[in-house]
């Protein structure tokens, strides 16, 4: 609700990573989920896209998120 302003269903975890920065250690949780209520809208970002997977990697994506899009 924070991000995109819509309700979803977490159905699994998907990815689970810990990747340790100079001054922060982010665990980055991914979880397949379903939209309950609502459309995904922006809240943080310009625009939000949707990408096929095999597409993800023309993006430029912060170190915690690579091992996810790599895998």
């Amino acid at each position: 609700m924070e991000k995109l302003d819509c309700r979803v269903e977490a159905l699994e975890v998907f990815h689970d990573n810990t990747h340790e920065y100079e001054n922060v250690i982010v665990n980055l949780i991914c979880m397949k989920c379903r939209i309950i209520e609502g459309v995904p809208t922006s809240n943080e970002h310009s625009e939000l896209i949707w990408f096929k997977r095999e597409n993800l990697e023309s993006l430029k994506w912060a170190p915690a998120v690579n091992k996810l899009i790599n895998e």
